[in-house]
Order: C-alpha cells, then structure tokens, then sequence
C-alpha cells in the first residue's frame, strides 16, 4: 500500500480483464473507511496494522466478489 495523504492510503493495484483498479483507506479517529474493495491479503494486512475498518463504501458491481466476503469477516466492517 502507498500513502498518500497523511490520513489516506491507496492500495495496490488490481487487474479486472482491461480495468486497474485501486481501493482507498481513509484513517478516522471515528473509525476507518475503506472506499471500493481489495482482494489483496497483503493490502488487508496493512489495513489490519493501520487500525482496521469499520466501513466500507462500494461504488461499483465488480466490487462485490469473494474479497468482499472476507473483509467482512477479518474487520466487520458496515457495508455501505
């Protein structure tokens, strides 16, 4: 993962046929948001070591796979 601004890392990208995409991680005193979804164990690991998530915000259909499955399961975060 690549910080960005003090408070927000990008994660690594990821290859979906001709798309890259990236997911965002915003790190509030409230709690964590994670904008769109990571499939990276890495990625989710340096979530973890960054406080976790307590939400996670999708934007787009293929988000919604396997990955999203299990960051629910590893942080609990509300999907919105």
């Amino acid at each position: 993962m690549k910080q960005i601004y003090p408070d927000l890392w990008q994660t690594t990208a990821e290859t979906h046929g001709r798309l890259t995409t990236y997911a965002y991680l915003l790190i509030r005193e409230s709690g964590n948001v994670l904008f769109y979804s990571s499939g990276n164990p890495k990625d989710h690991d340096r979530i973890e070591d960054l406080g976790g998530i307590t939400h996670q915000v999708l934007s787009h259909r293929h988000e919604v796979g396997p990955p999203l499955a299990r960051i629910k399961e590893r942080f609990g975060a509300t999907l919105c």
